[in-house]
This record gives C-alpha cells, sequence and structure tokens, in this order.
C-alpha cells in the first residue's frame, strides 16, 4: 500500500514548504516593520525632548506674576515628561510585536488548515477511513455485537457465571432484557464462542472459542488514490504578507 505513496508525499512535501516559505516571508515582514517602529519611536522620542526643551525655556522667561501662563506651562511640561517616559521604555515596542505575532500564528494556522483539507480531499482515503469508522461505532454502540463481546470479556475475565450474574456484569448487558441475553448466549453457544457446564442447579458459562470483534467496513481504495477534480484544482496559496501585516 505504502509503495504507490510518491505522488502523496510530494504533496504533502510541497504544501510543508509553501507554509515554512509563508511563515518566514511573515517573519521576515515582522522584522522589518519592527525595525521601521522602532526608528519612528525614536524620532517621536526625540520629538517630545526638544519639544519639553522649548518650554521649559518658555517657562523661565515668565515674570514673577504670570501665575496662569506658568501652571499651563508646568502642566505641558508634565504631559511630555509622561509621554517621554512612556515611549523611553520598551512596551510600546513590545506590544506593537506581539500583536503582529499573534497576526502570524493565526495566519500561519489558517493557511495550514487550508492546505491540510486540500490534501484530505485530494487524498481522501483518511477520510474516508475515519467516517467509516464512525459509522461502524454509531452502529456498534447498542448493537447485539457489542452486548455479546461485552459478554465474552466478561467471562474472559470471571468464568462460570449463571445467567444471572452475566446479566448484571456490565452496564451494556444490563441494559437487555433477560430473554434478549438467553438469546444471545444461545447464539454464542452455537457458535462455539461459549460453553455451558451443569453445576449444580444452575449452568455456568466459560468461553470455549475465539471471538472476532466486528470491524469497520472500510473503503476499498488504495491507499495512494488520487482524487482526479481535486487534483485538477490548484493548490491553494497563502495570502500576501501586506494583507496579514
Amino acid at each position: 500500500m505504502e509503495q504507490n505513496a510518491a505522488p502523496r508525499q510530494a504533496l504533502a512535501a510541497q504544501c510543508d514548504a509553501l507554509h515554512k516559505a509563508f511563515q518566514a516571508e511573515l517573519n521576515a515582514r515582522e522584522e522589518a516593520l519592527a525595525k521601521k517602529y522602532e526608528a519612528q519611536i525614536s524620532a517621536r522620542l526625540q520629538g517630545l525632548k526638544k519639544e519639553r526643551a522649548y518650554q521649559a525655556a518658555k517657562l523661565k522667561e515668565l515674570g514673577f506674576f504670570q501665575f496662569s501662563q506658568k501652571r499651563q506651562l508646568q502642566e505641558e511640561l508634565e504631559r511630555l515628561e509622561k509621554c517621554i517616559e512612556d515611549y523611553s521604555g520598551p512596551a510600546h515596542l513590545q506590544q506593537a510585536r506581539m500583536e503582529n505575532l499573534r497576526r502570524i500564528d493565526k495566519a500561519a494556522a489558517v493557511y495550514r488548515a487550508k492546505l491540510d483539507d486540500y490534501m484530505a480531499r485530494r487524498f481522501p482515503y483518511e477520510a474516508m477511513r475515519a467516517q467509516a469508522e464512525l459509522e461502524f461505532k454509531n452502529w456498534y454502540r447498542g448493537s447485539q455485537s457489542q452486548v455479546k463481546d461485552t459478554i465474552y470479556d466478561a467471562l474472559q475475565k470471571k468464568p462460570g457465571m449463571t445467567r444471572e450474574e452475566i446479566s448484571t456484569a456490565h452496564p451494556v448487558i444490563r441494559e437487555r432484557s433477560q430473554r434478549r441475553i438467553d438469546f444471545l448466549l444461545g447464539e454464542m453457544e452455537e457458535g462455539g464462542e461459549i460453553a455451558v457446564k451443569e453445576n449444580g442447579q444452575q449452568p455456568r458459562y466459560y468461553t470455549a472459542g475465539p471471538r472476532e470483534p466486528k470491524r469497520p467496513n472500510y473503503p476499498q481504495l488504495d491507499f495512494a488514490y488520487e482524487d482526479p477534480a481535486v487534483a485538477a484544482q490548484p493548490i491553494p496559496q497563502p495570502p500576501k504578507a501586506e494583507e496579514v501585516l
């Protein structure tokens, strides 16, 4: 089955390469944007310092009785000092970079999901196998096969149980009536899976032969089967880095 998987492996490698290239492009753009933003912060900081020096000089020039103008300039100097303090720390740049990194992670995850979806549709073996397993689980839950498997497992763990003991051995069995359990025990005895031995007044049940559990009906497809309709479609391409950042 695996020997014909070369086209599948080639597509997987191509998708991985596209995804890595997209991530690398986004990371390079984020680095460039960070440097640009850092330069903008530096320029803004220099402008604030010049403005602070200018306002401080104006404050010194005011006369003794110019209380209103002094108060206004002092408030402006306090505002400038706060702005300078904010821009001097790493918080502004870190916040911007963290937001960009979140966008990168989200965009890369979305693109990876698109590539995985394309792979799953173009080579649908796993998807069809998973669907078969899901359908089997939905059918098996509560079926006679599940009850028989449960009875067989219970007898393997505790041989020699009576029919009444079997009927209470597991929640799956307890959901069935005693009449139904007796019918299933009869079928299992006829099939050679269990044996009945008379022990006193009540028959005792034991496992006799192997019981093969039911399996899903997996799709009759080669592992390397390629859906021609999907193969005719182009591989999803990533968005432009400028659209993300």
